[in-house]
C-alpha cells in the first residue's frame, strides 16, 4: 500500500488525542468515497476488545474471532521486541 497515495485522498474530520484516561487516541478520516474511517492507536488490549471486525488484506471486513486477536497481540509484542519497545 502506498500511504502517500493513500492520505492524499483522504481528509481528516476530527482528531482525539492520546488520552491516559481511556488509553488511545482516536482520528476520523472522510475517504473519497465519502466513507468514514475511525483509526485508534492506543493500549492493544483497550483498542481490540472494542473491535468485532477488521478490515483484512483484500479490504473485506471479516469477524474478529478469539484466534485472530490472539495473532495481532503476539505480532504487536514481536514489534515491540524488534524495536525496543
Amino acid at each position: 500500500m502506498n500511504f502517500e497515495v493513500a492520505r492524499s485522498k483522504s481528509a481528516i474530520i476530527q482528531a482525539f488525542p492520546f488520552s491516559s484516561e481511556k488509553k488511545r487516541g482516536d482520528v476520523a478520516v472522510r475517504r473519497t468515497d465519502s466513507e468514514v474511517h475511525v483509526h485508534w492507536k492506543g493500549a492493544v488490549e483497550i483498542v481490540l476488545a472494542a473491535y468485532t471486525r477488521y478490515m483484512d488484506n483484500n479490504e473485506q471486513l471479516v469477524p474478529l474471532d478469539e484466534g485472530t486477536v490472539g495473532y495481532f497481540k503476539k505480532a504487536i509484542e514481536d514489534m515491540y521486541k524488534i524495536h525496543g519497545q
